[in-house]
């Protein structure tokens, strides 16, 4: 994983956006500069308008006023103090106006970003390879989508502080020309203090973010092992267990988040009262040295209302800053989950790849890598359109593996597998997995109703009803559907857990129906079905039009007694042909 430092991740966040997404960063940055010159303006015109208030004659030989006049013809001395107080107040307005735009924008664009990027990881995580999937834990997927919500404060935060940013400097220039001195000496000041605030801060608020971090991902980690064992769980009543450890982690992310959380609004106190002291040192040596009021009053006027406007965007600048470096981690997970490699050929609407002859097996050989011991080893054999082909052997055999290789889910590590003498690699393995329709031991089962679990991935309103009761009634499940409670419209609960583990297999074998595909692969898909009820599947399974190629593995004999042939495995090697042993039976 690339590293990243705080503002250089968030820059290569940003530069991963869509055009339309930079567009709208641009004016944004726009908005802020409107809204800067706003506050400006507001601000410009408290000094005259303050001095006409007090003494429209006088006020003219302010130095201040004088110069803010000079270029401005605003009539005879009588009208100026309605006109500057008119002036002021839609000023006034217009800038809290802008103001308030601006919040409804940053806040717009900082979640539409945050929506683009959770979807966008979302996408490139489902069109992974199935190896990518297999070698990490989903936690760690979850756990980055999860991160995207604090990445979104954390731009929201940062938008804030760039506007916050422009608006400081351009007041800032404001007071400057208003008093010089009195400025910088708040500049050295109020700037001082938050700087040593985040040189004291920098490393605790980066080893939060590594905290932060490693904590979200824990916490689903272990949300995900507790519920997905709660029937051991309870049978071993070994909750502490899990509640010791999300505790722990809990706890590590909270008091890591309270300490950001602290950090932030913590300087606002002291800034604040450091501001008015400032104020009222400015205004007692400005009086003493002033020959009168008038001259003090308009300039003291605008520090007060600069420093007001001030301060809060200073302490959103140390916000936004102290979010990031408190959560650089989070931002760096988020990148490295953006960045996944996706095979534009798998975004493609493909169509089936034409079988009219035969799958070819040719020295295949597999491995998960280089480091990995040979799971499959110099695999040769054929499987003719039609056929009814089997495959035995024990746990470990390599059964699986050579089923994922014939999907086109795993790719040889030497070898070839071809269909209709085509080699499946690329944009041809793709389309080949549009023939194929799967049946796992293990089926997962959406929060859905039975029609939709039948149906799977088919929109609602695409659903053909009729084709799923013909699934069903082929797999043996109809009836139990039509008895339970709503039919084929009722709810199986997620994951399927009130079924039992045959009601499951049948839904996943209905499933595969439904799909009409030329390929029926059963892996293990009548484990957990009595032997009366597998053989009423198998019976339907064999009456299937021969069009049809079904490719099975099984532990039983019995359950291939419908194949054609049957392949015995042994450690990652085909030991036996077992097609005569099956015509005889």
């Amino acid at each position: 994983m690339m590293k990243y430092k705080s503002i250089q991740a968030v820059k290569v966040l940003i530069g991963q956006l869509p055009s339309r997404r930079k567009r709208h960063l641009a004016l944004l940055a726009l908005l802020m500069l409107t809204g800067a010159l706003a506050e400006i303006v507001s601000l410009g015109l408290i000094v005259p308008f303050l001095a006409f208030l007090i003494d429209p004659l006088q006020a003219l030989e302010v130095p201040v006023v004088a110069r803010i006049l000079e270029n401005i013809d605003l009539g005879d001395t009588n009208s100026l103090r309605w006109k500057f107080t008119l002036f002021f107040g839609i000023a006034a307005l217009v800038s809290g106006g802008v103001r308030l735009v601006l919040i409804v924008a940053t806040a717009r664009i900082a979640f539409g970003i945050g929506f683009e990027i959770g979807s966008e990881i979302y996408r490139q995580t489902m069109y992974q390879p199935y190896s990518v999937h297999i070698s990490r834990s989903s936690s760690e997927v979850i756990g980055g989508l999860d991160k995207v919500e604090p990445l979104v404060w954390i731009l929201y935060g940062l938008l804030n502080a760039a506007s916050a940013i422009l608006v400081s400097v351009l007041i800032l220039v404001t007071l400057i020309i208003i008093s010089p001195a009195f400025t910088a000496f708040t500049i050295v000041a109020l700037g001082g203090v938050y700087a040593s605030l985040m040189r004291i801060m920098k490393k605790r608020l980066e080893m939060n973010a590594k905290t932060i971090s490693q904590a979200l991902s824990e916490r689903i980690k272990i949300t995900q092992e507790g519920l997905g064992s709660i029937r051991d769980i309870l049978l071993d009543h070994s909750q502490q267990y899990f509640i010791n450890r999300f505790s722990e982690s809990e706890k590590k992310f909270r008091m890591a988040q309270a300490f950001n959380w602290m950090v932030g609004p913590s300087p606002r106190f002291i800034v604040e009262a450091l501001g008015m002291v400032l104020i009222a040192g400015f205004a007692y040596m400005s009086v003493t040295a002033a020959d009168g009021l008038t001259a003090v009053i308009p300039a003291l006027g605008a520090m007060a209302l600069g420093a007001q406007r001030l301060l809060p965007n200073l302490q959103s600048m140390y916000i936004g800053v102290t979010n990031l470096r408190g959560q650089e981690q989070t931002v760096i997970d988020v990148i490295a989950l953006s960045n996944q490699p996706v095979d534009e050929e798998s975004q493609k609407n493909l169509n089936p790849l034409k079988f009219d002859h035969s799958l070819d097996f040719e020295n295949v050989d597999f491995r998960f890598d280089s480091n990995s011991p040979m799971i499959l080893n110099g695999f040769n054999f054929s499987i003719d359109k039609g056929d009814r082909v089997g495959f035995m052997g024990p746990t470990g055999s390599g059964k699986s593996t050579t089923i994922d290789l014939l999907m086109g889910l795993l790719e040889p590590s030497s070898g070839q597998i071809s269909v209709d003498k085509k080699p499946l690699i690329g944009k041809a393995r793709l389309e080949w997995q549009k023939n194929i329709a799967h049946v796992p031991q293990d089926l997962y089962l959406i929060d859905a109703t039975f029609t939709e679990n039948i149906a799977f991935c088919v929109p609602p309103s695409e659903i053909d009803l009729e084709r799923v009761k013909q699934a069903a009634k082929s797999a043996h499940i109809h009836d139990f559907i039509i008895n339970s409670q709503d039919g084929y419209q009722g709810l199986v609960g997620e994951r399927g857990i009130q079924l039992s583990g045959g009601q499951r297999q049948r839904i996943g074998i209905a499933r595969a129906l439904y799909k009409r595909t030329s390929v029926l692969v059963f892996d293990e898909a009548t484990s957990a079905l009595d032997s009366e009820t597998e053989a009423a599947v198998m019976l339907s399974v064999g009456k299937i039009d021969r069009d049809i190629t079904i490719i099975m593995i099984a532990h039983r004999l019995s359950t291939l007694k419908h194949c054609d042939r049957i392949y015995q495995l042994e450690h990652g090697k085909i030991t036996e042909n077992m097609e005569e042993t099956v015509l005889t039976q």
